[in-house]
């Protein structure tokens, strides 16, 4: 589950059939949370990677010659104030043959939901002060019953992150 409001990790793996394969590329597509600028910087860091780029909801990671498996924590952030989930996202992993690399050995292709689980910011704080102390009458009456309101923080990790929910989402 990703938390909203917050940075979440998603560990991307992908390996080749057999040693005489190689990884090509790595593509997740349907991201339309976007990647940040620093977690494709810190991508290419890796020395696996030769590129990574994030185009129109699409990461595609290409490899470095002779990868045979490749693993990354990749940060996401799901949108501020939102528990939706992104579906429809696909992980494709292409392979070749190491000698011959335009002999393509074959496509995997995983579809994948990402849940987003909200995290509450606020919550009401209810209370009464004397029971209000009342005769019973016909007809309508209105009874003042002495409540009192405080919006309080949640105190859970990420509560607030995103700013005031003024959505309603939470």
């Amino acid at each position: 589950y990703f938390k909203e409001d917050a940075a979440n990790t998603v560990h991307l793996a992908a390996a080749a059939g057999d040693s005489t394969d190689q990884l090509t590329t790595v593509v997740v597509a349907g991201l339309s949370w976007g990647v940040s600028g620093a977690a494709l910087a810190a991508l290419e860091a890796d020395p696996s990677v030769a590129s990574a780029s994030f185009v129109a909801g699409t990461l595609t990671i290409t490899l470095e010659p002779g990868v045979e498996s490749f693993g990354y924590d990749l940060e996401l952030t799901p949108p501020e104030d939102s528990d939706v989930d992104l579906s429809g996202v696909t992980i494709t992993a292409n392979v070749a043959d190491k000698t011959d690399p335009s002999a393509t050995n074959g496509t995997t292709s995983a579809p994948i939901t990402l849940v987003v689980d909200a995290v509450l910011d606020q919550f009401a704080d209810a209370s009464q002060g004397a029971a209000p102390a009342v005769a019973e009458q016909v007809g309508t009456q209105t009874i003042d019953l002495n409540l009192s309101l405080v919006s309080s923080g949640a105190g859970f990790v990420h509560s607030g992150a995103g700013g005031a929910d003024t959505n309603g989402s939470e």
